[in-house]
């Protein structure tokens, strides 16, 4: 628990000062770039101002524009997974149901994360919108 209120204090922190930064906690690497995209653990996350399945119809584009290969898709109510590979690298897109008219999606592309790489995913996904 105390974690929990030590990560969530420091990424408050980091949101409100709304600047580039990065920091660990309890083992856990947390960012933010120019108040756009949080970074952590590998993923990196946007939140996009539309609904879950417009959300999900962009990254399935998204996956298509890229050419992924081996494309393996599940979705339960309020989140979804896309997995992938592209160019020898393993990819992962996470969606995720925040509110009715707000989802986050998160990108991990490679083993330990290539936050350049997810950005361009990211930003291919809010182009499909």
């Amino acid at each position: 628990m105390k974690r929990l209120v030590a990560v969530s204090l420091c990424v408050g922190g980091l949101l409100i000062a709304a600047c580039d930064g990065a920091l660990t906690v309890a083992g856990r690497s947390i960012g933010v770039q120019s108040g756009k995209f949080l970074f952590t653990d590998g993923f990196v996350q946007a939140n996009y101002p539309h609904p879950f399945e417009r959300a999900w119809a962009a990254s399935e584009r998204a996956t298509t524009d890229l050419k992924v290969q081996g494309v393996e898709k599940s979705q339960r109510i309020g989140a979804g997974r896309i997995t992938g590979m592209i160019k020898d690298e393993p990819v992962t897109i996470l969606v995720r149901y925040i509110s009715k008219e707000e989802t986050a999606v998160s990108v991990r592309v490679g083993m330990a994360g290539n936050n350049l790489a997810a950005q361009l995913i990211l930003e291919r996904i809010a182009g499909n919108f």
